[in-house]
């Protein structure tokens, strides 16, 4: 329901006027005789019912101060939240966005970055499965990193025809803390070769 707003006073110059009346049962009536030059608004016992009401209603929802949770541990479901607390995971929300590019930057600078490790001729176990374990700094165990041969610039072509057999013993390669092991099961490598790591 809709409220009246538009109350006007009644305008007039001077004081109110009345005509008085002599009634037969000795009591008299007053007539007013005021000349208007605008008949207000009457607010009558409706409209105070109607006020009451709307106030009684607004009152009845009203939020207490002491209703409005500052943690955010509640779990009331008809209670507001402190303001506090919007700053407050607001910040949380800043910081975590914040570790998400520091993390991402550490990631992109890993896929883009290289590393290198060479594996020599007596570098291997003696009996198969072949092994040679090399350090290579920054890898852990939980890499999983692209390896694949490296051939420097300037390798001759016999060379390089030699290191590519070597590699080609290659079974698997299993990273570490700060290492990395190559395992060949069957043939040992004959040539030193150059492995190149990508993802760490």
């Amino acid at each position: 329901m809709s409220l009246k707003t538009d109350y006007k006073n009644d305008k007039f110059s001077g004081a109110r006027k009345y005509r008085k009346t002599d009634n037969e049962d000795g009591t008299i009536s007053l007539e007013d005789v005021t000349i208007y030059e605008e008949t207000g608004d009457v607010f009558g016992a409706a409209d105070i019912n109607a006020t009451n009401e709307a106030v009684n209603k607004n009152t009845t929802n009203k939020v207490n101060v002491t209703d409005i949770i500052n943690n955010l541990t509640s779990t009331d479901s008809d209670k507001p939240l402190a303001a506090n607390q919007g700053k407050v995971l607001s910040d949380s929300f800043k910081k975590d966005i914040e570790e998400v590019k520091t993390n991402h930057k550490k990631d992109i600078a890993a896929i883009k970055g290289l590393k290198y490790a060479t594996f020599t001729t007596g570098g291997w176990s003696a009996s198969a499965p072949f092994s040679q374990t090399v350090s290579v700094t920054g890898i852990t165990a939980d890499d999983t990193p692209v390896i694949s041969l490296y051939i420097p610039s300037g390798t001759s072509s016999a060379d390089a025809k030699a290191q590519a057999k070597a590699w080609g013993y290659v079974d698997r390669g299993v990273t570490g803390a700060g290492n990395l092991t190559l395992y060949c099961l069957s043939t040992k490598p004959a040539t030193n070769f150059q492995v190149m790591i990508k993802g760490v």
